[in-house]
């Protein structure tokens, strides 16, 4: 449709899912990716990714499925990135959203 200048579905429930997250935890960093895998390897993924520990598994679209990933630290969120990436069938996780922020305490 000429003019539409909306969002991916799956870039807009990635972006969701990871502000859901971060609006109720203090766990930092987050990051949000899209997963693309092949199509018969899809209901595997998503099973495999719901038995990770720190990963939030977001509605599953056409065009990928939306994961937040928690972590502790930098890098604890890549070695993360790396499982995503190990997973039979996986094709790529691309990351839409990153907050880093450093976790302060008020006084």
């Amino acid at each position: 449709m000429p003019g539409n200048n909306r969002p991916p579905p799956l870039l807009l429930a990635a972006v969701a899912v990871a502000v859901a997250i971060k609006t109720r935890s203090s766990a930092m960093p987050i990051s949000s990716y899209a997963i693309r895998c092949q199509e018969n390897e899809r209901d595997a993924v998503v099973t495999h990714l719901h038995t990770l520990t720190g990963i939030t598994v977001g509605p599953d679209t056409d065009n990928g499925i939306p994961v937040v990933i928690e972590s502790d630290s930098t890098q604890e969120a890549r070695d993360s990135v790396e499982l995503l990436e190990a997973i039979p069938g996986v094709e790529s996780a691309v990351l839409v959203y990153h907050n880093f922020e450093d976790e302060t305490e008020d006084s």
